[in-house]
């Protein structure tokens, strides 16, 4: 008997009465898997923001590294900017600080177009007005601003000039620049810098940067298959830390602990909710993705500019520079050289044509910057011996151009 009713009261705690609650189903019980859940969803979002700490703590590194033995531009000269991306601010002076001195002093004018320190904006010129369109190489990074192929090119012509060369900038901030420049001044002569990476440039949403994700205007295609002109996808916060005040040579700014905390942590932070803010829109649907057919858009562009230049009555010069590890694409020089009325400068060859060899050692010891004893790369942009041939190279095909419409008359 006794051992038949422990039994029926096993059974029965088993199962229960009618409207009994059981153990997996009591608050107490709901309330431990809650904890439990909460616990484990908080240890997680700990080990991620760990990780995401640590990624932080490793690109802060790295721009550490960059600000204090690259070459980089003073603080306080560049802005962010809804239609280029970013540019310089008006009449801005700054220096560009090499891991060494001596350094680049840089001066702006009000256009954001780049002047020698002692520039006359008012000085007469008998040649008219010069604009340039580029990237770095146009502007002349790593030279003074006189010793650019844009101002000897200028000296030659007795002209002004307007050098809206910028480093970085692709082929879609040249557009955005010529539809604004060449119908506020009407220069007599526009020099439109073609290099392959201009176009590659155009087709993507970042600038090329060594500081967290820079955007820049891109080419895209609308429903119809027209080429059109995207405006940058945010608006960068980049340029309100100051990297450069932490170069090797600035005062009481070298810490590392420092950067991290008042520049690494809050400039990336604000740089991923950016991107990841654009990369949701982009996904859905809201932002286009850039076009990926070179050929159209170098015709696209160059066609644009071109017809810009006729009808301001401008001469449009097309120059080709390019470097040993991106040479010109094939095709792209014929193309633009196939457009009537454009006076094509191979600056690439006037270069080339110069050295014993092709070996890329040989032009970047011929054309890059070195300093020191013994000489040491600091830089791998033209220097003023390279521009001093593009400048003399686009001098005599304008001459030629002339003599032959002269004769032709």
């Amino acid at each position: 008997m006794s051992v038949r009713h422990a039994g029926h009261e096993t059974a029965a705690c088993r199962t229960g009465h009618p409207g009994q609650t059981s153990r997996e189903e009591s608050p107490h019980f709901f309330g431990r898997k809650v904890v439990k859940r909460a616990i484990f969803v908080a240890y997680l979002i700990f080990w991620l923001g760990v990780a995401y700490a640590i990624t932080i703590g490793y690109r802060s590194m790295r721009l550490h590294t960059h600000a204090r033995t690259n070459t980089i531009m003073s603080s306080g000269i560049f802005r962010a900017d809804d239609r280029l991306g970013f540019a310089a601010h008006p009449g801005v002076t700054g220096t560009l600080f090499f891991a060494s001195a001596p350094h680049i002093p840089m001066r702006f004018d009000q256009n954001g177009c780049r002047v020698p320190l002692d520039y006359d904006p008012d000085a007469e010129r008998s040649g008219g007005t010069l604009l340039t369109l580029g990237c770095s190489f146009t502007d002349g990074f790593a030279c003074s601003a006189e010793d650019t192929y844009p101002f000897l090119l200028g000296d030659q012509l007795d002209a002004k000039t307007l050098n809206a060369g910028f480093g970085a900038y692709g082929l879609a901030q040249m557009l955005i620049q010529a539809r604004e420049l060449i119908p506020k001044f009407k220069p007599d002569y526009v020099s439109v810098q073609y290099s392959p990476w201009l176009i590659d440039r155009a087709l993507h949403e970042y600038a090329p940067n060594d500081i967290g994700k820079r955007p820049q205007p891109f080419f895209w295609r609308d429903d119809e298959g027209r080429l059109q002109l995207h405006g940058p996808v945010f608006r960068t916060s980049a340029f309100r830390f100051p990297v450069a005040d932490y170069r090797k040579d600035a005062q009481g700014q070298n810490s590392f602990a420092s950067f991290l905390w008042r520049l690494g942590f809050p400039f990336f932070l604000a740089n991923d909710i950016q991107v990841l803010g654009f990369r949701l829109r982009q996904a859905v649907g809201l932002v286009p993705r850039p076009d990926d057919n070179r050929m159209d858009v170098l015709r696209y562009a160059y066609g644009d500019m071109l017809d810009i230049c006729r009808e301001n009555g401008s001469q449009m010069v097309v120059c080709s520079l390019a470097h040993p590890w991106d040479p010109p694409r094939s095709g792209e020089q014929e193309a633009l050289q196939a457009m009537p009325g454009v006076i094509f400068v191979d600056g690439w060859a006037t270069l080339t044509n110069t050295l014993a060899d092709g070996d890329p050692e040989t032009y970047q010891r011929a054309y890059a910057h070195y300093r020191g004893d013994p000489p040491v790369l600091v830089d791998g942009h033209p220097n003023p011996a390279a521009h001093a041939l593009i400048a003399d190279a686009i001098a005599r095909q304008i001459a030629a151009a002339a003599h032959k419409e002269v004769r032709n008359k």
